[in-house]
């Protein structure tokens, strides 16, 4: 490996520690408890689940970073991704991107998880998304499993439903 690859993992791990520990200190700020945060993380759709694997295994595999995976560009390219996905996440969980009002601490705490997994180096090797969301439903008894999204509906197809019902 490289001297500029060990550098840019280095700091990748480094920006990812701080982000974390900043996630870390709003949740202890608004009281946020486990239990919120579980049923919370279950209360993201399976079909968001999906799409932010996929996400963070393109992001790992360079592909969405292009060239420039072994620069600078790399980590500005994993904040991009990463504020996308809680931007996602945040969007589905409270129907809003305003971090007051309708989004609750443990909205923001999912969903602030969800941008550093995505933006965490080497975390594309493994579904850690996925087993985490998987165990919140496992945890709530799939008491707020969703496929797809609250709301979400495909043109058309509720009209064709309502005409076979």
């Amino acid at each position: 490996m490289e001297k500029k690859d060990i550098g840019m993992k280095l700091a990748k791990w480094g920006l990812s520690s701080g982000l974390m520990g900043l996630l870390l200190y709003y949740a202890g700020q608004h009281a946020v408890t486990v239990q919120q945060t579980t049923e919370t993380m279950a209360k993201v759709s399976f079909a968001f689940v999906l799409f932010i694997e996929l996400l963070d295994k393109f992001a790992d595999m360079g592909k969405l970073y292009g060239k420039f995976s072994k620069d600078r560009n790399s980590i500005i390219g994993g904040l991009i991704f990463g504020g996308l996905g809680f931007a996602i996440v945040l969007w589905t969980l409270t129907g809003t991107l305003k971090l007051s009002g309708a989004s609750t601490p443990a909205a923001v705490v999912v969903a602030g998880f969800t941008a550093l997994y995505i933006f965490a180096p080497d975390t594309g090797r493994d579904e850690w998304y996925f087993m985490a969301w998987l165990a919140a439903n496992i945890a709530t008894k799939f008491q707020y499993f969703q496929l797809l999204p609250a709301g979400f509906t495909i043109p058309g197809v509720s009209m064709m439903l309502s005409w076979l019902l």
